[in-house]
């Protein structure tokens, strides 16, 4: 995805719509323990991470992180994750806690 596309996406009122949707029901679904939650949480994830490394205009990228809370969203996932009792033992928790701690 280009700069130019990403910006035309920041602008869209439906993105944030459609994000602040997502991640209401991401965490859930990573909670089940599934493989399937696990892989839709790492994209989420790797979606913010792209925006926050983008080289485009700042306002957008914090707006961005102001409309979907953005630190206290990786705050309140981790803990969440870290008080379920076995996530921990599912093969793929290491690296749902590294995508986790890189947007932090």
């Amino acid at each position: 995805m280009s700069n130019e596309q990403l910006m035309n996406l920041l602008h869209q009122e439906s993105f944030y719509k459609l994000f602040e949707t997502i991640q209401t029901t991401i965490l859930s679904n990573l909670l089940e323990c599934t493989l399937n939650g696990a892989s839709f949480y790492r994209n989420m994830m790797k979606v913010i991470r792209f925006i926050l490394q983008s080289d485009i205009d700042p306002h957008l990228i914090i707006s961005f992180t102001n409309s979907n809370n953005t630190p206290n969203l990786s705050l309140k996932h981790l803990k969440a994750i870290l008080d379920h009792p076995t996530i921990r033992k599912e093969p793929w928790f290491a690296h749902v806690l590294y995508d986790i701690l890189i947007v932090i």
